[in-house]
C-alpha cells in the first residue's frame, strides 16, 4: 500500500477566529478537508483550499487529502 503523506501542507491563520476564512497552502489542486473534534466526531467537510470556519471555540483535527489520497493532519484552534 502507498503510505506516502503530504509534508508541505500548512493551514493559516491558526489559531483562527470563528467566521474567518481558513486557507490551506502547499497543494497544487484542491484538497478534501475533513474537520474532526477531539473526540473524533466529523464536524465539517470541504473540497476547497479556502473556506469559512463556523465552528465553536476549541481544538480540532484537520485531515487534508489530495487527489491521490495522500493524507496530512493538522491541528486547528478556533478562538
Amino acid at each position: 500500500a502507498n503510505r506516502a503523506v503530504l509534508k508541505e501542507v500548512s493551514v493559516f491563520p491558526n489559531p483562527v477566529r470563528r467566521n474567518t476564512k481558513l486557507q490551506v497552502v502547499g497543494l497544487a489542486e484542491k484538497p478534501l478537508i475533513t474537520i474532526y473534534s477531539v473526540i473524533g466526531q466529523r464536524m465539517a467537510q470541504y473540497a476547497d483550499n479556502a473556506f469559512l470556519i463556523d465552528l465553536p471555540a476549541g481544538c480540532y483535527l484537520l485531515r487534508i487529502t489530495d487527489k491521490n489520497n495522500k493524507p496530512a493532519c493538522q491541528t486547528l484552534i478556533v478562538e
